[in-house]
């Protein structure tokens, strides 16, 4: 699950923000971050042209990992 929100700098401009990532244990360990984490940066930056910044809110030494991939 991630918690995705949209912060409105202008009508047309916004900063997308992932808050919460959870991956449930049975599930870890399989990619899934990484795949979600892909699908939502691949709209935000690619489709929705509106995001100017995507951004994670106090990324976990394991999230961020995940960016760096």
């Amino acid at each position: 699950m991630f918690t995705v929100f949209e912060a409105f700098q202008t009508a047309e401009r916004f900063r997308t923000k992932i808050s919460q990532v959870l991956v449930l244990p049975p599930y870890q360990r399989q990619g899934i971050a990484s795949q979600m984490y892909s699908l939502i940066f691949d709209h935000y930056r690619g489709v929705e042209k509106r995001c100017f910044q995507l951004i994670v809110e106090d990324a976990s030494d394991d999230f961020q990992k995940v960016q760096d991939l």
